[in-house]
């Protein structure tokens, strides 16, 4: 939907865009600010997951603000004449007759190390088209845009159970429309909703049930679904992954004009919404971010780093090596020494993984000597790590990151105070879903994005999250009798790498050679390109060590694809 703001006299105009009960996503335009809830309010008060925007014409003053998780996109364009227009898609803002591409933009989109920008920029991957970033409020005046994040939550007074949260949530979906299907992926969280409502609501319609069928041993959580099947006597219907990924996500970037913005790829979620549209399903209830939201309790060793609390540290990393977390993600967990056990689990729960957290390598090599961590398993680690960085060279692009100096812009973003769910993944996902909501018709139902439920979540303390060191005690304890035992009782999450890097080589395959002349070739180096494609093609090297480069790839072709939808706009335009 668009709307027209003009710096001009007249009457105040508010613009909300929610995701409504009455249907996928609602926008409501009036020029009556009564008909809402106090706008102030909204702006204000987080618990609301509107976007809004609104005119205040005596002050000559646009406030724009886009909810706290990035449910909603909200971009906006810069017109002549001091003239604001409003979307929630790009398809209305997009002026086919003069595109120009933001190549700052396509270097956050390209470049693992700059993919966290990404949750505080304005840019779109156009450079007259602007965006609200998730949790921000922009004020924009015929002269300047300021953009501040909103960077807070309303406090609760007392602790509400969260599985009455969640039914409440589920109660007003399924009045609304007995067309309901639960995703259950075999985790916690979508496994959660789908017992939550066979265990409370199951008299008030007859849900159905889904998952992907992935094909693979190293991604196969049958033995979790079959225990939910088991326990309510139900069926799972398994669709499989539209094996056109090229055409699927062609379809989507036609739609959505950006190139797709999550890990995974669109064609996982095509087989799935193909198959829910033929059971007449409208209404798609996923677990998604429940681990974000509600939190597992590790948040408390940066606590005890900070704090330089050496025992409480050592206490907390041999609760997670002998709870067995992270033995998913090591297959020979067993048969690891007690040392080395504790020493994998230092390094991947307290070595400073990000570029900017490497200045406080030698406080991490102080904390895990002192936690009882192996200095041999640690330079051996090292060593091998950077031996395989060595070996598989993922430098892959030509431009340096551009930085423009755009006069119109005041950005004032402070750090979120709720990382969890305040980042690049999950705005970037949620837009997704948007674009594939509307593409599909499909609502996409997401209780636990909820400001309520991450209000209550910070009630309950690191420890009690964390529990005896597998994580989410608060959450397992209260799906007590609900949830099935198998479920309830699992460590870790199933890895899903190996049906990944499988459908980036069919992806590869499917878009072929790109001609020397393609303007790809203008943001990434072809030689470099063609080096890590012959990797991921190779039988040879096991799926573990191409993960990363398999996300490198996947995002490089969808760029590819993204500008060949550019240039067919661009060709049509030059033969009218």
């Amino acid at each position: 939907m668009l709307i027209n703001f003009h710096f001009l006299p007249g009457e105040d105009i508010i613009w909300v865009s929610s995701m409504s009960q009455k249907g996928i996503f609602d926008n409501i335009e009036s020029c009556d600010i009564s008909e809402f809830i106090d706008f102030d309010l909204l702006l204000n008060d987080n618990i609301c997951n509107f976007s809004a925007v609104k005119f205040f014409a005596d002050e000559e003053v646009i406030i724009a603000k886009r909810d706290f998780f990035g449910t909603i996109p909200l971009f906006f364009k810069v017109e002549e004449g001091s003239c604001y227009t409003f979307s929630d898609s790009l398809s209305g803002l997009l002026d086919v007759r003069d595109i120009q591409v933001n190549e700052e933009r396509i270097h956050y989109y390209l470049n693992s190390d700059d993919l966290d920008k990404l949750q505080k920029t304005h840019l779109t991957f156009f450079e007259d088209i602007y965006q609200v970033p998730a949790g921000c409020i922009a004020r924009i005046s015929a002269s300047c845009v300021e953009i501040s994040s909103l960077n807070y939550l309303r406090t609760l007074a007392k602790k509400k159970g969260l599985v009455d949260i969640i039914k409440a949530k589920l109660s007003d979906v399924i009045n609304q429309d007995s067309h309901v299907s639960y995703n259950v992926s075999g985790g916690i969280d979508s496994t959660g909703l789908a017992s939550i409502h066979e265990h409370y609501l199951s008299t008030v319609i007859e849900a159905k049930f889904c998952a992907l069928e992935t094909g693979f041993e190293s991604c196969n959580e049958k033995v979790y679904q079959k225990s939910f099947e088991t326990k309510y006597d139900k069926e799972i219907s398994f669709f499989e992954i539209n094996s056109a990924i090229k055409q699927v996500t062609e379809n989507y970037v036609n739609y959505s004009l950006h190139p797709p913005l999550l890990y995974s790829l669109v064609s996982v979620f095509d087989g799935i919404l193909e198959g829910l549209k033929a059971q007449n399903v409208e209404n798609l209830i996923m677990g998604h971010g429940g681990d974000s939201v509600l939190g597992h309790g590790y948040e408390y060793i940066a606590v005890l780093k900070r704090e330089r609390n050496y025992v409480g540290l050592k206490k907390f990393i041999e609760k997670i090596t002998e709870g067995g977390l992270l033995k998913s993600k090591f297959p020979d967990w067993d048969s690891f020494t007690r040392s080395k056990k504790r020493s994998i689990s230092l390094l991947f729960f307290v070595f400073p993984h990000t570029k900017e957290n490497l200045k406080y390598f030698p406080t991490f090599l102080g904390s895990y000597v002192k936690c009882g961590g192996s200095l041999i398993f640690f330079f051996f680690h090292v060593f091998k790590s950077l031996r395989s960085k060595f070996e598989l060279n993922t430098k892959l692009f030509k431009i340096n990151s551009i930085v423009k100096n755009n006069h119109l812009f005041k950005i004032n973003y402070q750090p979120s105070r709720y990382p969890s769910v305040q980042n690049w993944v999950t705005s970037c996902t949620m837009e997704v879903f948007y674009n594939l909501s509307m593409l599909y018709n499909m609502r996409f139902v997401f209780p636990f994005f909820s400001t309520e439920l991450l209000s209550i979540s910070l009630l309950y303390s690191n420890e009690q999250k964390f529990g005896n060191g597998i994580g989410r005690a608060h959450f397992r304890r209260e799906l007590a009798g609900i949830l099935p035992q198998k479920v309830r009782n699992r460590i870790g999450k199933t890895s899903f790498d190996e049906l990944f890097v499988s459908e980036i080589r069919n992806y590869i395959n499917q878009v072929g050679d790109i001609s020397s002349a393609h303007r790809l070739w203008k943001y990434v180096d072809a030689d470099a390109y063609q080096r890590i494609v012959e990797i991921i093609l190779d039988d040879e090297i096991t799926y573990h060590r191409k993960v990363s480069l398999a996300h490198l790839i996947h995002r490089t072709l969808n760029i590819k694809i993204w500008l060949d939808c550019i240039l067919k706009f661009e060709n049509y335009e030059n033969t009218k």
